[in-house]
C-alpha cells in the first residue's frame, strides 16, 4: 500500500475522510494510477485492499478497470468514480455499458469519446479527454530526442494474453528462427501480458528456455512492470490483438502484428467491430512463418515505409495529448472537484 494522508486541504481534514483512493486491482495498475496519484496535493491512499478502501470512505476513487462491483457502496457514499481505463481496444469489455457506472472516464483523445459514443455508452457526469498517464513517460522521453542505442538492434515480442487472440500458439518457436534467420545478432525482447506469468505458466517455461540456448533473449520476468522502458529500447515491436501496438505509434518505429489464420470464435473478448481491427493499417499484419519473415526483414531495412501512416494513426489515437502530462491533467480535474465540495 502507497499512501499520502496527511492533507494539505485543512478543509477537509475535520470530516476524517481519505480525500482520493486508488485501487490497485492488478499490480501493472500501478503504472496508470499511480503518476496521477503523484500529481495531487491532498491526502490519498493507493491500494489492492477494497475493504480498506470502503472503511476511509474516500470522496473520489480512481480505477484502471471494471470491476465497479466491489464498490456497489460508491454513490450511497457520496464517493465520485474516475475511470482510467487500462487498455485501448474494445475485446467487448472497454466500451461496454458498466463503464456508466463511473462518474467520470478519462480518454486518450476526442477518438475514443466517439467510440464510447457509438455505443451509447456514457459516464454519470462526464467524459474527460486528457490524454493516457501510461504514456506520459514515453512522451516526455520523445521531447527531450535522447539517446536509446547500445548498438545493437532490439525486437520486442509482446503478446497478450487472450487465448483466442493471442499469438503464441500460432508464431510458436518460428519467432525466434525468424529473428535468428533475419538477424543473428539481435537482441528478442520478450514483454508478456501482465496476467501471462499466472495464467500460462508453460508459456513463460518455453520463453526461458529461448534464454538458456539464446543469451541474446531476454524474458521480463516480471510481467507485472511498465512495459513502456521496454518499448522506447526497441527497434521493432512484434505484436498481436494488444494496446502496446498503439502505445508503440507514438515512436514511429516499424510494428509487425500476428493475425491467427484460424478463424477467431465469437467469444468473450472478440469484438469484430472494435477498433484492433480497423486501425491496423500502420502495422503489418502476418499469419504465417514466411509473411513474418518477409515482414520483418521490411521492418530492419526500411523502418520509414509507414511512418507517414503510423504518423495519422498516433494523432488519431492521441490527438493534441503528446505532451506528456496527461496525469497532471486529471490530477487537476481532482483537486477541482474536491475544492468544489464534490
Amino acid at each position: 500500500m502507497v499512501c499520502r494522508l496527511t492533507s494539505l486541504l485543512p478543509r477537509l481534514r475535520r470530516y476524517r475522510r481519505c480525500d482520493v483512493a486508488f485501487h490497485i486491482l492488478h499490480p501493472f495498475h500501478a503504472s496508470f494510477l499511480h503518476p496521477i496519484a503523484e500529481c495531487l496535493s491532498g491526502s490519498w491512499v493507493s491500494t489492492a485492499d477494497a475493504d480498506l478502501i470502503k472503511g476511509l470512505r474516500p470522496r473520489i476513487l480512481v480505477l484502471a478497470d471494471h470491476h465497479y462491483e466491489m464498490f456497489s457502496w460508491v454513490h450511497d457514499k457520496r464517493t465520485l468514480v474516475y475511470q482510467v481505463p487500462h487498455g485501448l481496444l474494445s475485446k467487448n469489455t472497454i466500451y461496454e455499458q458498466w463503464h456508466s457506472q463511473a462518474d467520470y472516464i478519462c480518454l486518450p483523445s476526442e477518438a475514443f469519446r466517439e467510440e464510447f459514443t457509438k455505443r451509447n455508452t456514457f459516464p454519470r457526469r462526464e467524459f474527460l479527454v486528457t490524454g493516457w498517464p501510461l504514456l506520459d513517460e514515453l512522451f516526455q522521453w520523445r521531447a527531450c530526442s535522447r539517446s536509446r542505442y547500445d548498438g545493437r538492434r532490439t525486437i520486442l515480442y509482446a503478446p497478450t494474453y487472450n487465448p483466442e487472440l493471442n499469438s503464441v500458439a500460432g508464431i510458436g518457436e518460428d519467432l525466434l528462427d525468424v529473428v535468428r534467420a533475419v538477424d543473428r545478432d539481435a537482441r528478442l525482447v520478450i514483454k508478456p501480458h501482465p496476467v501471462i506469468a499466472e495464467k500460462f505458466p508453460g508459456w513463460m517455461a518455453t520463453w526461458e528456455d529461448w534464454c538458456r540456448k539464446d543469451e541474446e533473449v531476454m524474458l521480463v520476468r516480471n510481467t507485472q512492470v511498465n512495459i513502456v522502458p521496454y518499448l522506447i529500447a526497441a527497434d521493432v515491436l512484434v505484436s498481436d490483438v494488444s494496446s502496446v501496438a498503439l502505445c508503440f505509434l507514438a515512436l514511429d518505429r516499424p510494428v509487425i502484428l500476428w493475425r491467427n489464420s484460424e478463424p477467431i470464435p465469437e467469444g468473450w473478448y472478440y469484438d469484430k467491430s472494435g477498433v484492433e481491427w480497423h486501425w491496423v493499417e500502420f502495422a503489418e499484419r502476418v499469419a504465417s512463418k514466411r509473411e513474418f519473415e518477409a515482414a520483418l526483414q521490411r521492418a530492419i531495412s526500411n523502418p520509414e515505409e509507414r511512418s507517414p501512416i503510423r504518423s495519422h494513426y498516433c494523432d488519431l489515437i492521441f490527438g493534441p495529448y503528446q505532451d506528456g502530462h496527461a496525469a497532471d491533467r486529471i490530477a487537476g480535474h481532482i483537486m477541482r472537484v474536491l475544492n468544489q465540495g464534490c
